[in-house]
């Protein structure tokens, strides 16, 4: 929920600020629901499952995510309070039946700085290489104003938080984009956003972890430099993780969507 769903619950609702970042109103408002909320081990406790309930149990507070919704500094994150029961394991050795309380506080990586350097070449059958060029793939935050994605000069496009871009560098016919879904996690609708930078034919689709399309949401051409949106309707779809693929000529990009409910 946003903060205008939040507040007019039919119960008390409030929010968790104690650092003072006033981006209450910006943030994303969940309620942890038994059964669906879940939390999985890993590493030393690989095999641990939790099934999450809300705390407190009114309500007033929400699980948050925004700048600032961690509640312990102003960064981008999360946080909230929960109960938990389920099975602890350590080195595998178990514990069952286990009945905890606590608080969750992250900050999540949402201005990603990656860049990985992809080379490409060829080699003939007598073992001969030729280098054939380098393209670098990055990302970086798409500038905003009023909740709305701006378009830059093709060759500086930047990205939102989630999004990803492929940079030209030597390869003139490379296909540009940046990238937005909100809300995300989403429950019954996520808005897509994208700019190209030159005007290409694209083929998008909402596809699982097992690369089975879900949803096909566009297949056409697509002018460049123009914010286009899709609507994407997530309220039929089971929660868990899925990817938006754009096609686009030689080109492919994967934007992670969240669906939870």
């Amino acid at each position: 929920m946003n903060w205008d769903e939040w507040q007019s619950q039919s119960f008390t609702t409030f929010y968790k600020d104690d650092c003072g970042t006033g981006n209450f109103e910006d943030w994303t408002y969940y309620i942890l629901r038994s059964g669906s909320a879940t939390m999985t081990g890993y590493g030393r406790l690989d095999g641990s499952q939790f099934s999450l309930t809300h705390a407190p149990v009114n309500k007033l507070f929400a699980y948050q995510v925004g700048v600032g919704a961690s509640n312990v500094n102003g960064n981008f994150g999360n946080g909230g309070w929960f109960m938990a029961a389920g099975e602890l394991v350590v080195d595998g050795e178990r514990f069952s039946n286990l009945m905890v309380t606590g608080d969750f506080a992250f900050d999540a990586d949402c201005c990603p700085t990656y860049e990985l350097e992809r080379t490409w070449s060829a080699t003939d059958c007598s073992g001969n290489t030729s280098e054939l060029g380098t393209q670098t793939i990055s990302f970086a935050r798409l500038d905003s104003i009023d909740g709305g994605l701006v378009a830059p000069p093709a060759k500086d496009l930047d990205l939102n938080p989630a999004a990803g871009i492929l940079q030209d560098n030597g390869f003139e016919n490379t296909v540009t984009f940046a990238t937005s879904i909100v809300p995300n996690p989403a429950s019954d609708e996520a808005s897509f956003s994208y700019i190209l930078n030159k005007p290409t034919n694209l083929q998008i689709d909402i596809i699982d972890t097992n690369g089975n399309v879900i949803q096909k949401v566009f297949s056409g051409t697509a002018s460049a430099d123009f914010k286009h949106v899709h609507q994407i309707q997530t309220g039929f779809m089971s929660s868990g993780v899925y990817l938006i693929r754009v096609a686009a000529e030689k080109e492919m990009n994967f934007t992670r969507l969240v669906v939870v409910h």
